[in-house]
């Protein structure tokens, strides 16, 4: 900003302090609509995790120990099953992501030496603008956007592999003591 004309620093944080402003209203509402979506869908996704579990459990089993044609729907419903889980986790898992490399770049500017040089009271107040949307950014960031199942559980790839490290665990079992 040192190579900037007066004018043009000015010029440059108004349109900054506009362009922020944008954008912290535009992730405000995408908060408020991911906190209703969170909501609504919570209890639902716990019960796609417990009965996707179940199925893909005993219809696996069953498929292994009558491998035929005829159960090859079974392989194929909990093939459905995993995949649905493994997007809804992936989703979140990215959107969680994001808002962690959000919270870094929020968290990363440079205020303090960035006002080095601005003399204009118009310079001083945007960036005083920019700075307080920063802070309202930076407390919406870490609040986090992860959905929790039935407030149970985060839905994440993490809790995909230990929900499958758990199907793989009761298959075993169902196998063992079906075959004694």
């Amino acid at each position: 900003m040192n190579q900037l004309t007066q004018q043009q620093k000015t010029q440059f944080l108004s349109e900054l302090s506009s362009q922020f402003k944008y954008v912290l209203a535009y992730h405000s509402e995408f908060i408020r609509h991911l906190t209703i979506f969170k909501r609504i869908v919570s209890l639902n996704v716990f019960f796609l995790f417990v009965v996707g579990a179940i199925i893909i459990t005993v219809n696996t089993g069953l498929f292994i120990l009558q491998p035929s044609i005829e159960q090859l729907p079974l392989l194929l419903v909990s093939i459905q099953y995993t995949t649905e889980i493994y997007c809804f986790c992936t989703m979140f898992q990215k959107l969680d992501d994001e808002n962690n490399q959000l919270r870094q770049y929020v968290y990363a500017l440079d205020w303090i030496h960035s006002l080095d040089g601005l003399i204009s009271e118009d310079d001083r107040r945007y960036c005083k603008i920019i700075y307080k949307n920063t802070l309202m950014m930076l407390a919406q960031v870490n609040d986090g956007i992860a959905l929790n199942a039935g407030g149970m559980f985060s839905v994440d790839l993490k809790t995909f592999t230990d929900l499958m490290s758990n199907v793989y665990s009761l298959l075993t079992l169902m196998m063992r003591t079906m075959r004694t």
